[in-house]
């Protein structure tokens, strides 16, 4: 049975070389390791790609990996996991709710409904809200004040001309 030398980055950039052999698992190399994270590992970075830790060590894939090119870059730990996660959820939310919603005003322009939530110390939000071609919805900074959504703390609303394709959230 070959054995493989296996390099593991750690979370403070430290770089350890273990000894593994063909039929290890990445879980058996993180086991080695589980001590130097906080949260449990659930997978690994392996020469640039995501990897289960079922994977053997020598097939990756159908492909056997060469002893240089074995290497662990990093070890994900379920909390770290599942803040990107959050972050992209959040984003992604952020994007569908800022997509413009038209509705026609009393004067009979069309309007864009924006949805953002900002943070906690900020008092008095407000919108500046302009087009390509440099026309202004407001008439001076900071903009137009963000009415508080009441049944979602932090998050506040507004409406804008259709036509202002390009906005900023601020605190005055």
């Amino acid at each position: 049975m070959q054995e493989y030398s296996v390099k593991v980055t750690l979370p403070d950039g430290q770089v350890m070389a273990v000894t593994a052999s063909e039929s290890d698992t990445l879980e058996a190399v993180a086991d080695r390791f589980k001590d130097y994270y906080e949260d449990d590992i659930i997978l690994g970075i392996v020469n640039g790609r995501l990897r289960e830790l079922n994977k053997k060590i020598k097939s990756e894939g159908g492909r056997v990996m060469s002893n240089k090119r074995n290497k662990v870059r990093q070890f994900l730990c379920g909390h770290r996991i599942l803040r990107d996660v959050r972050q992209a959820l959040l984003i992604l939310l952020l994007a569908v709710f800022a997509v413009p919603i038209t509705a026609l005003a009393e004067n009979e322009e069309e309007r864009a409904a924006i949805y953002v939530q900002v943070p906690e110390d900020w008092e008095n939000p407000c919108i500046w809200a302009w087009d390509e071609a440099g026309n202004n919805a407001f008439a001076a900074w900071p903009g137009g004040k963000l009415d508080t959504d009441p049944n979602n703390a932090g998050w506040y609303y507004t409406w804008i001309p259709a036509w202002a394709d390009h906005v900023i959230i601020n605190a005055k």
